[in-house]
């Protein structure tokens, strides 16, 4: 195993975390809150380097642009906003009639999905919207794009989850499988798998391709709210409301370590674009990035993290 990272325990919040991101260079880590703030930290130290303040209501997700320049926000006062890295000035509001639950940032396009039961793709420089994803009968609380721009998936309410062709707008698979609500959902790298978290505990993996389920990971105890692919596409992260995070191995559906020390139910996880960290955001009102490396050891003790370090292992 090489030279371990150490964790960090990101405080300030003021309640509960809903989502975290990395920044492209790995360099930044940003949180999204009910607090209606999101703020941006550096992932070595876990210093904070500023809060973006303007949402009116609970911030749901946040999302960095390619370059790493830019923030895209989603929320319940029913806009997602473009906000500058650097300085947090907000330089875009897009206004939605339902509540927005995700924000995915493309090139010059941002991925929205709402409680109106539809996904949206708005152009950026002009602030509208240019496709709207019409197929799910319930609230939409989770939209991807795939790396290469073509496809959208997206997970719902409804107990599905659907993968759409952007050019057309068709929807070409329906995901059915899952016994609850569908939180969540996440390409892989390369295109050819998506897996979904749900309400029932569980998630899955599919086939782009033929929309068959391909696995099951097993050993949440309450709902699963996040899914996340390694950049390799070799790991899956998973967050859950049994206040875990835990990586599975996907070619064998196993999971390789459970990680605990949060003390409410954890929102969402995220592998850094290097894959030697995972951040996670909590209800208690905190985020923590963990050592990636530390999966293949086992467990995260809540001893171990309090203060915000871990040791080798």
């Amino acid at each position: 195993m090489s030279e371990p990272f150490y964790s960090q325990v990101l405080k300030g919040h003021t309640r509960p975390v809903r989502a975290v991101s990395f920044s492209p260079d790995g360099r930044l880590v940003a949180t999204a809150s009910t607090d209606k703030s999101v703020r941006i930290w550096v992932a070595a130290t876990g210093s904070h380097v500023r809060t973006i303040s303007g949402h009116k209501a609970d911030v749901t997700c946040v999302s960095f642009s390619r370059d790493g320049r830019h923030v895209a926000t989603s929320s319940f006062d029913r806009t997602a906003r473009l906000w500058k890295t650097g300085t947090g000035e907000c330089l875009k509001v897009l206004k939605d009639k339902g509540i927005l639950w995700s924000a995915d940032f493309g090139d010059n396009r941002l991925l929205t999905s709402s409680s109106d039961k539809t996904s949206k793709l708005w152009d950026v420089p002009s602030s509208e919207c240019v496709q709207t994803l019409r197929g799910h009968t319930n609230v939409v609380y989770s939209a991807r794009l795939s790396t290469d721009g073509r496809l959208v998936a997206s997970a719902s309410r409804d107990e599905t989850a659907k993968i759409w062709n952007l050019a057309s707008g068709a929807c070409i698979r329906t995901l059915s499988g899952h016994g609850g609500t569908v939180t969540a959902v996440a390409f892989s790298p390369d295109g050819r798998l998506v897996a979904t978290a749900c309400a029932d505990q569980t998630a899955k993996i599919w086939s782009v391709g033929s929309g068959a389920c391909i696995r099951t990971l097993t050993g949440h105890h309450k709902a699963v709210n996040s899914v996340d692919f390694s950049p390799d596409g070799r790991l899956i992260t998973t967050a859950a409301d049994d206040r875990t995070v835990r990586v599975w191995d996907v070619n064998m559906g196993e999971c390789g370590g459970t990680w605990r020390g949060h003390e409410g139910g954890v929102c969402g996880a995220s592998f850094s674009p290097h894959g030697r960290l995972v951040a996670s955001a909590s209800d208690d009102k905190t985020a923590m990035i963990w050592d990636a490396n530390d999966f293949t050891v086992g467990v995260v003790t809540p001893d171990e993290w309090r203060g915000g370090l871990v040791g080798k292992r």
